[in-house]
């Protein structure tokens, strides 16, 4: 045999390979299709003599060009060649869900965001995912049913993701007809000192506030026990997240003693440690455990000696772990009521960045304080340590002139 004859033999192998594999008992007999007109008149699909369709027509025609369709995307089907165009987005997302690892972390978050953005998607297929469905559907989740922003740009960047997945799994081209929406205002929002003193004012307090007159109206009756939770929670995330400047998922359950599952407050080391007990070294990289300056430690205590024997420093009003997803509801909820719709928790984190490079603090103490690479301080807040440094010369200056 020449190498020609071998290597054409070697081809005719790698067709047969792509084929039903009669080799391993596969049929490998074409299905049959038949057209029947039914009592009615309407002409219906068979498939190897079962019904399977109908073709919704008296034309006789039509019925055959609808059947012609029907097998070409039936046969298609069956190899699993698809139009990412056509598909229902619904399918998509529970694809998504069903490849999606259960054991992950961000599992239940991304379910709960899916369930949200479920209802906007019914009945729409990938190709109706354009620019106009995009703006209706931030017209109705941000002002018609109160979400945040941030949480239809979150959902719309999980969309993006599922979609993609979806065709690199189906092996077709990727189809997404909307662009990202822009990254939430409140990521680069910064509070003002007025602000942050509105937020604890309601969150210590039982007053309710106007944002339209900025007036306060103190309760007639004491608060809710899940209304009054709501209101520790948001004051202790603010009163952790301006310090401390810590991303806001951090605080999900956070904990008096260490654990497996989430971060904790050591009272006697002085220390929050943002991740669980045995994380891995990257996990503790990008958030480390930091001293709690004196006063928040003071604050801590108080809180720990009022908690009693609750085990969570972030906790339902039952008592069971807080999710991050609910704290942020928490926070996003409380900030509508502010009349500061676009501040989020991660603004808490923007502030305290802010307000540490304004007050001359180096790089390397924010970054060892919040967790953010000195690099990336650089390239998103322009932080220089040349104040800092120069501070060191000002004896040596000042005696120039003498």
């Amino acid at each position: 045999m020449t190498f020609i004859s071998k290597e054409l033999n070697l081809g005719a192998f790698k067709t047969a390979a792509s084929m039903p594999q009669v080799a391993d008992g596969d049929d490998n007999r074409p299905p049959t299709y038949e057209m029947r007109r039914r009592p009615n008149g309407v002409w219906a699909i068979y498939r190897n003599r079962r019904y399977l369709i109908t073709t919704k027509t008296r034309d006789e025609h039509l019925a055959g060009e609808i059947l012609e369709l029907h097998v070409l995307q039936d046969g298609a089907r069956a190899r699993n060649l698809v139009d990412a165009r056509f598909v229902q987005a619904t399918v998509v997302i529970d694809h998504f869900l069903r490849t999606y690892p259960k054991t992950r972390r961000s599992y239940k978050g991304l379910r709960s965001r899916w369930k949200l953005l479920r209802p906007y998607l019914e009945g729409r297929r990938i190709q109706d995912l354009n620019g106009d469905w995009l703006i209706d559907t931030e017209e109705k989740m941000v002002e018609e049913d109160g979400y945040a922003y941030a949480t239809f740009a979150a959902c719309m960047g999980n969309l993006i993701t599922a979609i993609r997945r979806y065709c690199q799994d189906k092996l077709c081209p990727v189809i997404v007809p909307f662009h990202r929406p822009d990254t939430a205002d409140g990521r680069d929002r910064v509070l003002t000192p007025a602000e942050r003193d509105r937020i604890l004012r309601w969150a210590d307090g039982t007053e309710t506030y106007d944002p339209k007159t900025g007036t306060w109206t103190p309760a007639l009756r004491p608060l809710g026990r899940i209304e009054a939770n709501r209101r520790l929670m948001v004051g202790r995330e603010v009163r952790l997240g301006l310090p401390l400047g810590s991303r806001p998922g951090v605080y999900r359950g956070m904990a008096w003693e260490p654990n497996a599952e989430f971060g904790h407050i050591d009272l006697a080391n002085a220390t929050l440690h943002r991740v669980p007990s045995g994380s891995s070294k990257k996990g503790r990289k990008s958030a480390p455990v930091v001293a709690l300056p004196p006063a928040l430690l003071a604050e801590v205590r108080a809180w720990r000696e009022a908690d009693g024997d609750q085990p969570y420093v972030f906790r339902t009003a039952s008592g069971k772990p807080l999710p991050a997803g609910t704290l942020g509801s928490y926070f996003a909820a409380a900030m509508v009521r502010l009349g500061l719709p676009d501040v989020t928790g991660h603004s808490l984190r923007h502030t305290a960045i802010t307000w540490m490079i304004e007050r001359g603090l180096s790089a390397s103490v924010i970054s060892a304080i919040c967790g953010i690479s000195i690099s990336m301080l650089k390239r998103r807040y322009d932080h220089s340590d040349n104040r800092v440094v120069q501070a060191i010369g000002h004896d040596v200056m000042d005696s120039l002139l003498a």
